[in-house]
């Protein structure tokens, strides 16, 4: 994926985890952290990690909730092409979105 659609994807998450929790924070003041749990892959609020959305049901089979937005789920797909989803979402990316140096 070319660093648009990633910057793209995380901004896409980000609005879901503000609509699902009515976080009034803007987009760009919020952070991003990813956990896999009993095979699911869950996006956390960073500054407080009890604001989660899951992601995939089961990342074996890569199996992923709906997402309205295309370019979060082809960021999610990507990460669950790798053999650790959440480690390549935390580890590859700044967390905002920029791939690291």
């Amino acid at each position: 994926m070319d660093q648009i659609k990633v910057v793209g994807g995380f901004s896409d998450l980000k609005e879901l985890l503000i609509q699902t929790y009515g976080i009034k924070r803007e987009r760009d003041e919020i952070k991003l952290f990813f956990s896999v749990k009993d095979g699911e892959l869950l996006m956390h609020n960073y500054d407080d990690h009890k604001q989660a959305v899951t992601l995939s049901k089961d990342i074996t089979i890569k199996h992923l909730i709906e997402l309205k937005q295309n370019r979060a789920k082809q960021l999610i797909y990507e990460s669950l092409s790798k053999e650790n989803p959440s480690q390549y979402l935390n580890e590859q990316f700044l967390l905002h979105g920029f791939f690291r140096a």
